[in-house]
């Protein structure tokens, strides 16, 4: 759940936050606090039709729902991606975030904070309706040593749980972000595997991305602005995955060295300060925009573990699409056989090599 990339409207990948409502190792009050979220989204939503039937509602609102209508078609028919009855219905949410989502991670480890349950297993983050009790458990977490990172995102999955409906802070998206964000959260509905949110985000990333160039390329040739678009978006992102790997595996270096803690301590600050001075640097380079935004944020563990659990190396998933022929539909077919499977990557490293 975007998002991810930063300035993007639409978090990339889609969060699970309504699900966890089922969930019995839930704290009371965290349970009731996602259920009465959960209950005014299913009261307040109107059918798409209805919307766009509706005077009062603006041409643009109503083009780019009709615009999803005809990417979830694409999808189901020509990437076999699972039909449902999520993204037919509307909701205006009433802030400027449907949900929030916090992410952790120790002072000297690149490693998230995990939250575990039953069902849907254990999460890099923890979703909310209320900012408020957001930041009450970001401050418990940083009180405890924490590095603690806390988004906005402007729709969320409840996995099939719930008809999730399309969010009014999707539609400020770039329309191949909208339909790559559409496309993205289908894929989440067709192929899901337990314990591996990273395989899941991937396949889901890639799937989504691919798709809507292809389902634009489709709709209104290759050349369109929306097309153009969508192609220095993934380029962009490209740059944006390699910058972060590469502080990664810098902070990663000096986690491991065996400098005493507060030394590590002083030159992870040095060395993050420098990042951003780099990443300023950077930004000349991209192609869209958004990506400034960043320079915004504390940077620490917990913003730098968020990047890279959903903007990640999707070679490998390039590499699957290459072997199957560019055939959307193919991929996603040999995707679905891998739900049980304990290591779903290294299958497709066998499958590909």
């Amino acid at each position: 759940m975007t998002g991810p990339v930063p300035g993007r409207k639409s978090a990339r990948a889609l969060v699970v936050c309504g699900l966890l409502l089922y969930l019995e190792n839930a704290s009371p009050g965290y349970l009731f606090h996602l259920g009465v979220g959960q209950a005014k989204i299913l009261a307040g939503r109107r059918p798409i039709q209805q919307v766009l039937e509706d005077p009062a509602v603006s041409g643009e609102i109503k083009e780019r729902l009709a615009l999803i209508g005809e990417a979830k078609e694409y999808a189901q028919t020509h990437i076999g991606l699972a039909g449902s009855d999520t993204y037919t219905d509307y909701y205006q949410v009433p802030g400027p975030a449907v949900a929030y989502v916090l992410v952790a991670s120790p002072a000297l480890e690149l490693r998230a904070y995990s939250w575990c349950f039953p069902v849907v297993g254990c999460m890099p983050y923890k979703g909310f309706f209320s900012l408020d009790r957001a930041r009450g458990e970001q401050q418990r977490l940083d009180r405890k040593g924490f590095d603690t990172h806390l988004r906005r995102v402007s729709a969320y999955s409840t996995l099939g749980w719930f008809k999730d409906p399309v969010f009014s802070t999707m539609l400020a998206d770039n329309p191949a972000g909208l339909i790559e964000t559409v496309i993205h959260e289908m894929v989440h509905g067709t192929v899901f595997v337990r314990h591996k949110v990273e395989f899941n985000e991937g396949i889901a990333t890639f799937v989504g991305r691919q798709g809507a160039i292809e389902f634009l390329e489709h709709r209104f040739g290759p050349e369109a602005p929306a097309c153009v678009w969508a192609r220095d978006r993934t380029a962009d992102e490209r740059l944006f995955q390699q910058f972060f790997v590469g502080l990664r595996d810098r902070l990663s270096a000096l986690y491991a060295s065996p400098l005493p803690e507060e030394e590590k301590r002083l030159r992870k600050q040095a060395l993050l300060e420098d990042a951003r001075k780099e990443y300023r640097l950077l930004l000349p380079r991209f192609r869209t925009q958004g990506f400034a935004a960043l320079l915004n944020k504390e940077w620490n563990n917990a913003l730098v573990v968020s990047f890279l659990t959903y903007i990640k190396d999707l070679s490998l998933y390039e590499r699957l699409y290459e072997k199957l022929g560019r055939n959307l539909r193919e991929m996603v077919r040999f995707l679905r056989g891998l739900e049980k499977d304990a290591d779903p990557e290294r299958r497709i490293e066998e499958f590909v090599s």
